[in-house]
């Protein structure tokens, strides 16, 4: 390989390394257990999101006071798997791309989704600044992290 070749290969591995998303730090302040109630069609909806150091996520959706279907099924948690990273402006890119019903501990029902959200930490509140595919209407969506007052 020719120095020039060599010069372009070495700033292609040097750029990607760059521009690649960078996972949370394990001392990230963003680290923890968040929970946010809001309206939805039929009933309230109790939503537990978790983010791990190591830059998983997993978003919980409970329906509280709606435990079976008009045609009398039950109302199952709705679990959503991804990932996040801390962005550079303060805020933090949430990508869940698996969703399903969730049934004592484990997940049925699973198919691929593509919620991209971006949210910012203010004191102990988590609050949509950006999502994607409006999943989760035009109001913002509060998180209160656990243990915080």
């Amino acid at each position: 390989m020719g120095r020039i070749g060599f010069q372009v290969l070495f700033a292609t591995l040097i750029g990607a390394v760059v521009l690649a998303p960078q996972p949370a730090p394990a001392a990230s302040r963003y680290v923890g257990t968040y929970y946010a109630v809001r309206a939805g069609a039929d009933s309230l909806q109790d939503l537990t999101l978790k983010l791990d150091a190591s830059g998983d996520a997993r978003l919980t959706t409970r329906y509280p006071g709606y435990s079976k279907t008009a045609a009398g099924t039950p109302v199952y948690p709705f679990l959503e798997t991804g990932t996040w990273t801390q962005g550079k402006d303060g805020t933090i890119n949430l990508n869940l791309t698996i969703g399903g019903v969730f049934v004592q501990e484990s997940r049925i029902k699973e198919a691929p989704e593509n919620t991209k959200l971006r949210l910012r930490l203010t004191d102990s509140v988590l609050a949509t600044v950006f999502d994607q595919n409006h999943t989760y209407g035009s109001a913002e969506l509060l998180f209160r992290k656990a243990d915080c007052k």
